[in-house]
């Protein structure tokens, strides 16, 4: 991680900032992580794997705040609509990253099925029933064409 940060210091390209950013994850520090993530995309907005892992760290940490603070029991009626909403925008804004990193065609099909079923959860929390099937689709047919295990 130092040796990172100094490489950071003196020359900050993306792929500095994804791996940090992985490290980070690594270490469950997650908006530390999706900060340099965030930074990766911004220098770079087809660094695929720092948009899969943005989404994916988006759609999880986040995610699970907004679970832990729906499942308070002095919440009120207005802070859960709140919440709720805040629930839909974290997907879109996780389902925005994987879309673009579902866009690299080097992925493998392992890679690519789990990117399409963040994405799948994604479409269904935000209510999105037509990309809803089109991900299921491309996810049949990414399974399909998977070898199969004997």
């Amino acid at each position: 991680m130092t040796y990172l940060n100094k490489q950071i210091e003196t020359n900050p390209e993306s792929r500095l900032y994804y791996y940090r950013g992985v490290l980070y994850d690594e270490q469950k520090k997650g908006d530390l992580a999706m900060a340099d993530y965030r930074k990766a995309v911004e220098l770079d907005e087809f660094n695929y794997d720092a948009c899969y892992n943005l989404g994916a760290a988006i759609k999880n940490y986040n995610v699970s705040d907004i679970y832990d603070q729906l499942a308070k029991s002095n919440i009120t009626p207005t802070k859960k609509i709140e919440l709720k909403q805040k629930m839909v925008d974290t997907y879109k804004e996780a389902r925005k990253y994987l879309e673009v990193a579902a866009t690299n065609q080097n992925y493998s099909v392992e890679d690519l099925t789990n990117l399409y079923e963040a994405l799948v959860q994604c479409a269904i929390e935000q209510g999105d029933e037509e990309a809803t099937k089109e991900f299921k689709d491309k996810l049949s047919a990414l399974k399909s064409s998977a070898p199969t295990k004997e």
